[in-house]
């Protein structure tokens, strides 16, 4: 019994100061490294950024954004999809460069304030908010300018 814990003994010594295996092989974790996109000869328009031109973290902080907000307007819960309807439109207006509804769902959102309300000087910023973001869908998209146009004018 007493030269079985001193072998054991002298084994956990021998392991501990040989230090682990070596290798010569130099690791490298694939978990860190990430492809860097490529370049293009894409315009930056700065009024009208993209998903895409967002620096990673603030990317995915907005794409949570738009996520979440869309999830609260579907459940009509104007109050907690405004804020993050704000986040998400102000860093990246154009989303993902396709979609445009987030055009649409801020003038709802804005719509739904404006007509929950009867301070007058409130009643003209919303309206003043609406043809704003009616504008921003004409520089980020201006093939549809008739179209945004038409929707403005009732809207007004």
């Amino acid at each position: 019994m007493k030269y079985s814990h001193l072998i054991l003994s002298l084994c956990l010594l021998i392991i501990v100061s040989c230090g682990g295996p070596k290798t010569t092989e130099k690791i490298v974790s694939t978990d860190t490294v990430r492809e860097l996109p490529e370049a293009s000869n894409e315009v930056i328009n700065p009024d009208c950024l993209t998903l895409g031109q967002l620096e990673y973290a603030l990317r995915d902080e907005t794409e949570t954004a738009y996520v979440l907000y869309r999830d609260f307007l579907k459940a009509k819960d104007f109050k907690e999809a405004l804020p993050l309807w704000k986040k998400a439109f102000y860093r990246a207006p154009a989303a993902n460069g396709k979609v445009k509804y987030q055009f649409d769902d801020g003038v709802k959102l804005y719509k739904n304030l404006y007509e929950n309300t009867t301070d007058v000087a409130l009643k003209k910023s919303y309206l003043d908010t609406v043809m704003s973001i009616y504008d921003k869908r004409v520089v980020c998209y201006p093939e549809d300018q008739s179209y945004v146009l038409g929707r403005k004018g009732f809207d007004y």
